[in-house]
């Protein structure tokens, strides 16, 4: 049921799909991209991520980026198309995290377990992007980029609901689990420590950088995730 509720929700959006896509020349594995693209992509990132996508001009950027507007313009031809370069490329590397939770048979239970890592991980390591990504949210506006963004919400939800299916099937998950919950426990772990990682580190009196203390952390939140996912899918009396 789960599935095919999520299913018909994924057959529009190939067109807007080509429009993120297509703000990065050169699809494909992410180390063939242009150097220069990538550098403006993250330098755009950086800026909209702690001024905001209104508050960032494309001059700022581009300083940030070391080099000029007429470059950014040549390749991106807008700060709007900037910003659908930035989720497609962020988007390519979230494929590349699915298919490394698929790379090896394991149980439904571990196949969850393994996914909420690497999704953790992914807002770990790209701190910028995920706080960008809660700034679209809440204004609910760049109908293209949200609309693609929620293509890939979808498919996570519909990869996360074959797994509870599989589990379920074979007397491993409760029949009561359900994707939107799941990935909802993986989403607000990430995004809990994402939003207060400075609070963490200062009331614990660490004196050490912000990416150590992180690396610190993820362990912890790892472990909450997997304790919580494990709730959600459990059998009484197994």
């Amino acid at each position: 049921m789960a599935s095919e509720k999520i299913q018909g929700s994924l057959k529009t959006g190939s067109a807007i799909s080509a429009v993120c896509e297509g703000a990065v020349n050169g699809c494909g594995n992410i180390n063939t991209w242009p150097l220069k693209q990538l550098r403006l992509l993250k330098a755009a990132e950086r800026c909209f991520a702690e001024k905001g996508y209104y508050h960032t001009t494309i001059r700022e950027v581009a300083a940030i980026a070391g080099t000029n507007s007429c470059m950014i313009n040549y390749y991106f031809g807008s700060k709007q198309n900037l910003l659908l370069g930035i989720i497609g490329l962020r988007a390519k590397t979230f494929e590349e995290l699915i298919a490394k939770s698929k790379a090896r048979t394991r149980s439904p239970l571990e196949t969850l377990l393994v996914l909420s890592e690497l999704m953790i991980k992914k807002v770990f390591n790209e701190p910028a992007f995920h706080k960008l990504l809660i700034q679209l949210y809440t204004i609910g506006e760049h109908g293209e980029g949200l609309a693609y963004l929620y293509r890939i919400k979808h498919k996570n939800q519909l990869y996360i609901a074959d797994i509870l299916r599989l589990g379920i099937e074979s007397g491993t998950f409760s029949e009561h689990a359900d994707p939107e919950s799941v990935a909802g426990v993986i989403t607000s772990v990430a995004n809990h420590y994402l939003l207060n990682m400075r609070y963490f580190k200062w009331s614990a009196g660490k004196r050490c950088s912000e990416r150590t203390f992180t690396a610190e952390m993820l362990p912890k939140a790892v472990a909450e995730a997997h304790l919580l996912i494990k709730a959600l899918t459990y059998i009484k009396g197994k």
